[in-house]
């Protein structure tokens, strides 16, 4: 009796230790870093619901752990972070990885094309999770695996002095990258390569006198106090903002755990495109009350944008050559093919998230390998 006494709870205190290590090993309890602050409007409308979502749909199996404002992972890190263990998943930007992430790259420099967010988002994910391999390819490099992209809001230039025409940018410093700090420098301005975490600190100091962003960004990171001045003329999109897992981690989870976390990406990405979405609205209107000023653009400004959105494509076919990107026409031509299509999608959809979640849903995501 003593003898099977002690077998049964040897073997209880194995499963129990089993277990134990699985949890750790297989990482149901998910470290999450992004550079964004905890007052982001996403993480209120978007990444908060998510979590709570994954705990409920995997049963408790599955709980995010988030760090905001690069506390464990800054912009440039993430993915060396999730690769090494220091998150398990990750906010990343494409921008900040050129190299790293040449074909994510080649689709956020046609930036010019993204008028609406919302068709962005459902073309972005469309092309990277079922049209292009060596989108995957470029993060498994890493040791990670691509789980779903997201697209921001127009990017406006916000500078401390009043900006009307593109003789008004020559000569001032921008804080811009990718697409836009291409633009700025044609029209003779000189473009800063800066995280968005840092660029208060600048405008604040006159080390720039001009930024790019989208205009909740005036409220998420308090340009509003230091950049009173907006040219109101939209200037693309920026879709290049993925959320990358480590594989190891990703694929160990418990396969009904992680599907079932999985089922939500759909209403995640419709939720964060909605809280730009929704955001830029209030926040403009916001602005408006704290002083900040949204200057019409000049006829020759208006010419300058028309142009740039002209050379666009040329300019991302450009890039892809140097960073020696497959396929690259052939990518972009598909690519824009899915905008096309995408524009139809949230047409017919009008403002109803519903159908915007259920359109990802039926389109892409319940097309992904799992």
């Amino acid at each position: 009796m003593r003898i099977t006494t002690l077998a049964a709870t040897a073997a209880l205190l194995a499963g129990l230790g089993a277990g134990i290590g699985a949890g750790t090993a297989t990482a149901r309890e998910l470290t999450y870093g992004t550079h964004i602050p905890s007052s982001h409007v996403t993480v209120e409308n978007a990444l908060t619901p998510f979590f709570n979502a994954a705990a409920a749909n995997s049963k408790g199996e599955v709980k995010f752990v988030p760090h905001y404002a690069g506390a464990v992972a800054q912009h440039k890190t993430v993915l060396t972070a999730a690769r090494d263990g220091l998150i398990d998943v990750g906010f990343v930007t494409d921008l900040y990885a050129p190299q790293e992430l040449p074909t994510s790259n080649l689709f956020s420099s046609l930036a010019a094309y993204g008028d609406d967010s919302r068709v962005m988002s459902g073309a972005i994910n469309e092309m990277q999770l079922l049209n292009c391999p060596n989108c995957k390819k470029d993060v498994a490099a890493f040791d990670l695996v691509l789980l779903n992209v997201q697209s921001l809001p127009a990017q406006y230039v916000m500078c401390k002095p009043k900006v009307a025409s593109a003789a008004d940018i020559k000569g001032k410093r921008v804080r811009a990258t990718g697409p836009w700090a291409r633009m700025i420098a044609t029209w003779g301005g000189v473009p800063v390569n800066l995280p968005i975490t840092d660029t208060y600190e600048a405008l604040e100091r006159g080390q720039i006198d001009c930024a790019m962003g989208n205009i909740p960004f005036l409220k998420a990171y308090s340009l509003w106090d230091v950049a009173k001045n907006v040219l109101d003329v939209p200037l693309g999109a920026y879709f290049g903002a993925a959320t990358v897992a480590n594989a190891k981690v990703w694929t160990s989870l418990p396969p009904a755990a992680r599907m079932a976390v999985e089922d939500l990406f759909p209403q995640y990405v419709a939720d964060t495109t909605y809280a730009y979405y929704d955001e830029e609205a209030s926040v403009r209107a916001e602005a408006q009350t704290r002083g900040v000023t949204f200057v019409p653009p000049s006829a020759d400004m208006k010419e300058a944008v028309a142009k740039a959105k002209a050379s666009a494509r040329d300019d991302a076919l450009t890039q892809a050559k140097r960073r020696k990107v497959e396929d690259a026409e052939a990518q972009v031509d598909a690519f824009l093919a899915l905008v096309k299509k995408w524009e139809g999608i949230v047409a017919k959809a009008g403002t109803d998230r519903a159908a915007y979640r259920d359109a990802l849903k039926t389109e892409v995501f319940a097309k992904v390998a799992r």
